[in-house]
């Protein structure tokens, strides 16, 4: 494969952009992660109650699910590094505004905006490492990628929480803003521009210009971007409520909410290191059963959480479900890149960052409702059976869609 810009044209060289690209989003993602244990604390300080504490979190991901698909569309299109370089600049800029903001709808407005300026950073990301990564390359890239962005994200709220308890709101919103910052600055003075490779998608996607809906819908006819897309989507739905309300589980089982954080970051570190190291095991065709694997990991580990009793027995679950992440992640994320090359890598995680980020939306909405009505425990063991009905959903369509490509290309043949 030749680049059109050569100076991505050697292995050393698309390594070194992967390690500047993965830099760029561990120290963005660190930033990020700081607002995470005190941000409730920060909306109730303002006078928000129940329902207005969930929209600053859920105004944060709308705004970032509905543009992600138009920003990784755009990258199609447009230079990627100038899309991270605007977005990171902007989350740094915006970030300044927490220190100024008097009221929860303030706070609301802020955190629409700041999902705004995140969708610029994922979708594009992923897309920039998946048109770098050569044939082969694609699992080792993006398990490496995935590995530090949990790395990073595991690291944030830990870092978050000592600034919070030892300086205040304002120097931790400070430290966000000087991470986005620092991120926003490695992409411009490190990253090469990404000019793609003449892949058959570009003169498709570029050139035809279709319309962007009748885009989304070829794209979803794809049997493996559609398995993928739903899988992800269930998952994320557990795993998300596994983030939020674990601190209340701990709490009904006579343990701090400080553990359950610490338990969490543990768990998100290992399993960021495990992709770092082993990314490049999803480059074969096993991939389908480490989805199948992980999948099966999270439902057991979501069932198993209500018989937990003490620390390290819900320690114990959290890196069995960080095990799952370790399986999925890398697999999925080689589909995406194979679908990409044909479709246009932006539009194809674009479309996923947004189905990904519904389940970012929808699970805090559901394990809320299943709290009032069957409490913290039993909603637990609902998340783990949709986590095996995701599963077998997966199975189902994965599956049937291959069977049907392959008796139309038979039938291509045979005519």
């Amino acid at each position: 494969m030749q680049y059109k810009n050569e100076a991505l044209n050697t292995p050393q060289a698309r390594k070194r952009a992967l390690y500047v690209l993965s830099l760029a989003v561990f120290t963005s993602l660190i930033g990020i992660g700081i607002v995470v244990p005190f941000l409730s604390v920060f909306a109730g300080d303002l006078g928000a109650a129940g329902f207005w504490i969930g929209a600053v979190f859920a105004a944060f991901s709308l705004s970032r699910t509905v543009a992600m698909p138009y920003f990784g569309n755009l990258s199609d299109r447009v230079e990627k590094k100038k899309i991270l370089a605007v977005g990171l600049g902007a989350y740094a800029a915006i970030s300044l505004g927490y220190i100024f903001v008097v009221s929860v709808e303030g706070l609301v407005f802020l955190r629409l905006l700041h999902g705004l300026s995140s969708a610029m950073v994922a979708p594009v990301a992923m897309a920039y490492l998946g048109e770098l990564a050569a044939p082969g390359e694609e699992g080792q890239f993006m398990g490496m990628f995935q590995g530090v962005t949990m790395l990073g994200f595991g690291a944030g709220p830990l870092l978050g929480g000592i600034i919070y308890a030892q300086y205040g709101f304002n120097e931790a919103f400070y430290a966000l803003t000087g991470f986005s910052a620092l991120a926003c600055f490695i992409i411009i003075a490190l990253l090469p521009p990404m000019s793609s490779p003449g892949v058959p998608y570009q003169s498709q996607a570029v050139e035809e210009k279709k319309p962007i809906l009748r885009e989304y819908r070829t794209l979803l006819a794809d049997y493996r971007i559609l398995s993928v897309c739903v899988f992800s989507f269930i998952i994320e739905i557990a795993f998300i409520s596994l983030l939020n309300f674990l601190p209340l589980f701990m709490v009904s089982i006579s343990l701090g909410a400080a553990e359950s954080g610490i338990a969490i970051s543990l768990a998100i570190i290992l399993s960021g290191i495990l992709q770092s190291v082993f990314g490049r095991i999803a480059n074969g065709a096993h991939r389908v059963y480490l989805i199948i694997g992980g999948g099966t990991l999270f439902g057991v580990g979501f069932l198993l959480l209500p018989f937990s009793s003490s620390f390290l027995f819900v320690l114990g679950i959290c890196i069995c479900i960080a095990l799952g992440l370790f399986f999925t992640t890398p697999a999925m994320n080689v589909y995406l890149v194979d679908v990409g090359h044909e479709f246009g890598m932006g539009t194809t995680m674009g479309v996923y960052s947004t189905l990904r980020g519904c389940g970012d939306i929808v699970g805090p909405l559901l394990a809320g409702a299943l709290l009032d009505v069957i409490g913290v425990a039993q909603m637990y063991s609902v998340m783990g059976m949709f986590c095996l009905a995701g599963t077998v959903i997966f199975i189902i369509l994965f599956q049937g869609g291959k069977k049907k490509k392959r008796e139309k290309q038979m039938h291509h043949e045979k005519a």
